[in-house]
């Protein structure tokens, strides 16, 4: 014969129990808080009823004492915090995330500023440049015929040079 020591909560207290551990948590909206709280005594009724279940069926005994209801509540609040906290961080990350692509969208539009500017620059330069070409063109015509007349001089220098070498070389024998 076993004595069972643990005997059910009212739902009722199991309600205030939870109200009174839940009820400075942040759940959202009133009827979202009511929720939650309401919940908690309702898990831990379902659960006696299946452990009384589970003892007919089974012949083994599941407890479900007044420490297993405040640990669902802390295990529950646990959680809540962990979750929340992995939310800032993703909340955060994605705000940082969209302030860089900003920041980016900014510089990459003043970049596009800047080589607008640079193209009209780049066109005049260009318009001038090609504004210059005839008249390196004929400065390279009238170069290049320069050229030929110091060629056909240079020519006829070393005619003379060669000329005036052998008429040297003439008076220079005996």
């Amino acid at each position: 014969m076993v004595i069972d020591w643990f005997q059910p909560w009212p739902e009722e207290a199991l309600q205030a129990v939870s109200l009174r551990f839940l009820k400075d948590e942040e759940l959202g909206t009133a009827e979202a808080q009511a929720s939650v709280i309401n919940f908690m005594p309702y898990s831990f009724v379902a659960v006696e009823s299946l452990s009384l279940r589970y003892q007919i069926d089974e012949r083994r005994y599941n407890y479900s004492t007044p420490k297993s209801f405040l640990e669902l509540i802390a295990l529950y609040r646990a959680m809540l915090t962990s979750r929340r906290a992995e939310t800032d961080l993703r909340i955060e990350t994605y705000v940082n995330g969209v302030e860089k692509l900003r920041a980016t969208a900014s510089q990459v539009s003043g970049l596009e500023e800047a080589l607008k500017v640079k193209a009209v620059e780049v066109e005049e330069k260009k318009a001038q440049a090609e504004a210059m070409i005839p008249s390196l063109e004929a400065e390279k015509s009238t170069a290049n015929e320069e050229s030929r007349e110091a060629n056909k001089v240079a020519e006829e220098a070393s005619k003379k040079e060669a000329e005036v070498n052998r008429m040297k070389e003439r008076m220079a024998q005996p």
